[in-house]
């Protein structure tokens, strides 16, 4: 990864403290389908922000194995979130 070399790294951990805590909502269900509900749709969002945003950061720097691991988790967000949305 080159991309964490020319930011501080306040900001790496802060991008992994994030990622951690919206993961931690994408399994809120597991606790409570009505607590679960809400989280699980905020997460998912953040989550494809966060990992748009690194997937783009990763191709521009050819780190082509993490755009790649990005981009399968896009394609792993985006369906939860658009299913979830469906159901009631």
């Amino acid at each position: 990864m080159s991309w964490p070399a020319l930011v501080s790294e306040s900001l790496v951990r802060g991008v992994g403290i994030v990622e951690i805590v919206l993961a931690l909502g994408m399994i809120a269900p597991l606790v409570s389908w009505k607590l679960g509900r809400w989280p699980l749709l905020v997460s998912a969002v953040g989550l494809i922000a966060v990992e748009t945003t690194m997937l783009a950061v990763h191709a521009i720097g050819l780190d082509l194995g993490l755009a790649l691991t990005n981009a399968l988790l896009l394609a792993i967000t985006i369906p939860v979130l658009l299913g979830r949305r469906v159901s009631r």
